[in-house]
């Protein structure tokens, strides 16, 4: 039986039972609360659900699956647009069912899949999110592609694939390129980042790539992803994007991996996984507050609000994997401590917008373009440059860029936002003037980019509360690598590790 609940709406769907060999006895498990449907969080309650212990997690969205998720269909009036591949119907037994799915005029083999609401793509050295596409029989849709990127500045595109690449882009002197190679190699064989934390990574650059490198291509990256922070930020940052894009070379080219049919199909597995091992997902439950009871044992254990409610189950640990901020806010009765307070309320967060357009032509050759002029969106993805059948019609592009809440365009509406956007793209790509935008659909995420300042080890909140029993695994504890799905399936080992002595 598979149990989803939505407010107070329960849907049991029937479902094969996981194989009993699989499924430890629950006697003497904890309770635990997962607050957060992302990546990880639904992979939290995959690990420790698998493992016996009564999951329950808890999802403020009707959808779940965070910065993964997908849609089904694009529609506007008059146009409707189905996205991509198949993605059949899912059995956690590892049983594929097929059935034929038929959308007006179209009929297709199977369920034609979701197109996702941000970009995403995986890197070769992704092992923690390859070994959870194993788990979850999705490595046979994972694709390998060689990536064409590209650069654009002072209103022309560069090429900016390969070493050669980097090597003739002219604006910037030879010698210059050649250190800005130099240092994209020396990143990848860095191992003591430590000797990084204290360095400003303006200064950084400066030193390594030269001057005219860092106002060219790396001063416009770090303002384009930061802000006014960006004169700020630590050179773990950017030497962790050096050592990134080196590690996921192969030869001279960039190979960047997708999942056809979208990355929401791997939170849909997750959920089918976590509920045949008898964990119970709730969407729409915005967790309001985190208290404490103490049981008749005198064992300290919790409850949650979820609105106005308690939720009539006492929990042995909670795990939070959301923002720092929005956990203080839940656990602010629990945590006596100043500095664990301090910690989490010093972190901060960029925002992101990121808009999806479907073009009636091609926008673009090149699937990833950095923006180092002075647009609305800084980075452009052309999706068919991946993924050849991310949609049956049409071609999609997203147009993105991290912002600070208090900036204006933050604040506008998200019909204002969207012309901005695409009169901009107009403007900048040859054509784009008089190719068709059939469709568009924005994405606001609040918190999606930690601040990573100067000696960030010792701000970042620990995984360990002060409180026993109560856990915080969010994206700000990603360090030194930068977040992003990979290090999102390792955060849910290591905090499930801590909680209840799981294996890593």
């Amino acid at each position: 039986m598979l149990n989803i609940i939505c407010g107070s709406k329960k849907l049991d769907i029937l479902m094969p039972p996981p194989n009993n060999k699989d499924m430890p006895k629950k006697e003497d498990k904890d309770k635990i609360a997962i607050i957060g449907g992302g990546l990880t969080g639904l992979t939290v309650a995959y690990i420790l659900s698998k493992r016996g212990y009564c999951v329950r997690l808890f999802e403020s969205e009707a959808r779940i699956g965070g910065m993964i998720k997908g849609v089904r269909e694009f529609s506007n009036p008059g146009y409707s647009v189905s996205a991509g591949s198949d993605s059949r119907n899912y059995d956690p037994n590892g049983r594929d069912s097929s059935k034929t799915v038929t959308r007006g005029s179209v009929s297709d083999s199977f369920d034609p899949g979701y197109t996702d609401d941000i970009y995403h793509h995986l890197f070769t050295g992704d092992n923690y999110l390859l070994q959870l596409l194993e788990d979850l029989d999705l490595k046979s849709r994972l694709h390998w592609e060689t990536a064409a990127n590209a650069l654009m500045y002072e209103n022309r595109f560069y090429p900016f694939s390969t070493p050669l690449d980097l090597l003739s882009f002219k604006p910037i002197p030879f010698s210059q390129r050649l250190r800005t190679g130099i240092s994209v190699l020396k990143a990848s064989r860095l191992k003591n980042w430590q000797t990084l934390e204290n360095k400003l990574a303006s200064d950084w650059i400066k030193k390594n790539c030269g001057e005219k490198a860092w106002q060219i291509l790396w001063r416009p990256l770090l303002h384009s992803k930061f802000g006014t922070d960006a004169p700020d930020i630590s050179s773990v940052w950017i030497w962790n994007k050096f050592k990134l894009r080196g590690s996921s070379r192969k030869g001279s080219q960039e190979k960047l991996g997708y999942i056809e049919g979208g990355f929401q199909q791997i939170a849909d597995r997750l959920e089918a996984k976590i509920t045949a091992y008898g964990g119970q997902i709730n969407t729409c439950s915005q967790v309001t507050e985190i208290l404490p009871y103490e049981s008749l044992s005198k064992k300290t254990q919790f409850k949650i609000k979820t609105g106005d409610e308690i939720y009539p189950l006492f929990f042995d640990q909670i795990i939070c994997t959301i923002a720092a901020k929005p956990f203080l806010e839940l656990a602010s009765d629990l945590i006596d401590s100043v500095e664990y307070r301090e910690k989490l309320s010093d972190i901060e967060y960029k925002a992101n917008l990121c808009l999806s357009v479907i073009y009636e032509k091609p926008l673009s050759p090149w699937y990833w373009t950095t923006i180092c002029d002075d647009l609305p969106f800084v980075v452009t993805v052309a999706q068919d440059n991946l993924s050849k059948s991310s949609l049956k019609d049409g071609h999609l592009v997203y147009l993105s860029r991290y912002i600070g809440t208090e900036e204006a365009l933050w604040r506008e509406s998200d019909q204002e936002i969207t012309d901005k956007f695409i009169q901009a793209a107009a403007v900048a790509f040859p054509g784009a003037a008089d190719n068709k935008v059939l469709f568009s659909r924005l994405v606001r995420t609040r918190y999606s980019q930690p601040v990573i300042k100067r000696r960030y080890s010792e701000k970042m909140p620990t995984i360990k509360t002060p409180v026993s029993g109560l856990w915080l695994a969010g994206m700000a504890q990603i360090y030194p690598e930068d977040r992003g799905m990979n290090y999102a399936v390792r955060l849910a080992k290591e905090v499930a590790a801590a909680a209840v002595g799981v294996d890593k």
